[in-house]
């Protein structure tokens, strides 16, 4: 997970894809908090969400001044993005809450030596408008496609079978 690394395109609406990913869902204006309850950390922006292949991403909209200490950006491979569901209180706007864990260097807490655990980040987007139940439908989607390329990639990376060799 990184904070404000993600790379923009030249209007700074949407960010730039990796190699053979797919947007699976984007959703305009939607509020987001991410929060390090030990280490103190809140952050939040709203702003729009999507769903690809690869990764959850966030940009704010419209973008705070470069330099500032907020949330620009905030981008989670899919790997990292753990326990969703999807709330809908009765007062409320509809949510999508998870568990997501920062990866080295991202700009947000990470696991110092001597810590037992990686710091989990609390995220919850909420949908303002519309949107979050395809989104939810796009988070299990890109967490199958993840499943299934991680075990493309062991079969392909597997020893072959060992066969004994014949007899004389």
């Amino acid at each position: 997970m990184a904070l404000n690394w993600v790379m923009l395109d030249h209007e700074g609406r949407s960010p730039l894809p990796l190699p053979e990913e797919q947007v699976l869902c984007r959703v305009a204006k939607t509020s987001l908090q991410l929060e390090y309850g030990p280490q103190g950390l809140t952050y939040k922006a709203e702003g729009d969400a999507l769903i690809s292949s690869h990764r959850f991403v966030f940009i704010r909209q419209p973008q705070a001044a470069p330099g500032d200490s907020l949330l620009n950006s905030l981008s989670v491979p899919i790997d990292h993005f753990h326990s969703h569901k999807y709330v809908i209180p009765i007062f409320t706007a509809a949510y999508l809450q998870a568990d997501v864990y920062s990866v080295a260097q991202g700009g947000l807490p990470e696991r110092q030596t001597g810590d037992e655990a990686y710091p989990v980040g609390k995220l919850k987007l909420w949908f303002m408008e519309a949107g979050g139940i395809a989104f939810r439908d796009a988070v299990d989607k890109a967490k199958k496609l993840w499943q299934e390329r991680q075990e493309a990639e062991q079969g392909r990376d597997a020893l072959p079978a060992y066969e004994p060799p014949p007899e004389p």
